[in-house]
């Protein structure tokens, strides 16, 4: 169905004046779209598909993929696939994201402690155990051992990949992500507000001097 939907959207973005679409899921009827993307042939199509169908989807359409892993390692795994799936199937090159979250203080200590607060101190366990028997009916007993730290990192950055410590110990995280074939990390923080003041006014020129960033 995203198959359909998504040629759709590509013909809407495309074809002058009115058309038919007959899909064989979407039947659209005199159709069109205006005004038309001021990106040519249509915007930059991004899709978050780490299941085989998901990966398929991305492959064959998307500009950029975002993935999730538990690690480095497995996401460079994830990435290499997806990107030869999109140039050996569909004849495309495809950009891959991962994912990260910062806990960025004067020591590493300092850091870990923070994490420790937020997570285990004044975490929402009773939430987090909700949604995990959302996401897997009867998740304690599915996941047995792995139950606690699957939840403690859904806590901690909703599954991403961490990067906790100093300003030099998250570059090197990131230069890891970019040796590993990663094109990009989406990030997140506990606060906003504070981690974006913090990643512009110390981690993004020590970015640009790794060469991270032009």
């Amino acid at each position: 169905m995203a198959d359909d939907w998504i040629s759709l959207c590509k013909e809407l973005w495309t074809v002058e004046g009115e058309f038919d679409y007959d899909g064989p899921h979407f039947q659209s009827p005199a159709c069109y779209s205006e005004p038309k993307p001021l990106q040519r042939p249509w915007p930059a199509l991004m899709s978050a598909g780490n299941s085989a169908r998901g990966q398929e989807f991305a492959a064959a359409h998307a500009d950029f993929n975002f993935v999730v892993a538990k690690d480095v390692a497995s996401a460079s795994e994830v990435a290499s696939n997806g990107r030869r799936l999109a140039k050996e199937k569909y004849q495309r090159d495809m950009q891959v994201f991962g994912q990260a979250y910062i806990v960025c203080r004067e020591t590493e200590k300092e850091a870990r402690e923070f994490v420790q607060e937020y997570v285990y101190d004044r975490g929402d366990w009773e939430g987090v155990r909700n949604l995990l028997d959302v996401l897997i009916p009867n998740s304690q007993s599915a996941l047995g051992d792995g139950w606690e730290s699957m939840a403690a990192n859904l806590i901690a950055g909703y599954g991403a990949i961490p990067l906790v410590g100093t300003a030099e110990q998250i570059i090197d995280g990131m230069l890891a992500f970019s040796n590993a074939g990663l094109d990009g990390i989406t990030l997140s923080w506990v606060n906003y507000e504070e981690g974006l003041n913090q990643f512009n006014e110390t981690l993004l020129p020590m970015m640009k001097q790794a060469g991270l960033r032009a």
